[in-house]
């Protein structure tokens, strides 16, 4: 009896921890998300008045709605939504494309490097 409770323990020790590796590479895909909607944006708003300026709001738009949809899996699954209001934040004020690969790197390795 008292192993089959420690192995139940270590089966729901081992449940939350997928569980939040999953919440946190999800936030860490939002902040991604987010750094690439907002540069995408600040691209197209300094682009001239062409067709490439259409493409590029069209697709600043799109990045939008995905970093959107990211957030929205994010909090679903569990995300604090003033930790993802904090990542957001930090995301969409990256200046360099150093910031966005590290964000990049640290969504691949599972590593949250923004807050």
């Amino acid at each position: 009896m008292g192993r089959w409770i420690k192995d139940l323990k270590e089966k729901r020790k081992e449940a939350n921890r997928s569980q939040n590796a999953q919440v946190h590479a999800a936030v860490t895909v939002a902040g991604v998300a987010s750094a690439i909607a907002a540069v995408t944006a600040a691209t197209a708003a300094s682009s001239s008045e062409d067709s490439s300026s259409k493409i590029s709001m069209a697709v600043a738009s799109a990045a939008a709605l995905v970093a959107a949809q990211c957030v929205e899996v994010a909090e679903s699954m569990g995300a604090d939504r003033e930790h993802m209001a904090a990542i957001v934040s930090s995301a969409v004020n990256v200046r360099t494309a150093g910031d966005i690969m590290t964000l990049t790197a640290s969504a691949a390795t599972g590593e949250c490097s923004i807050n």
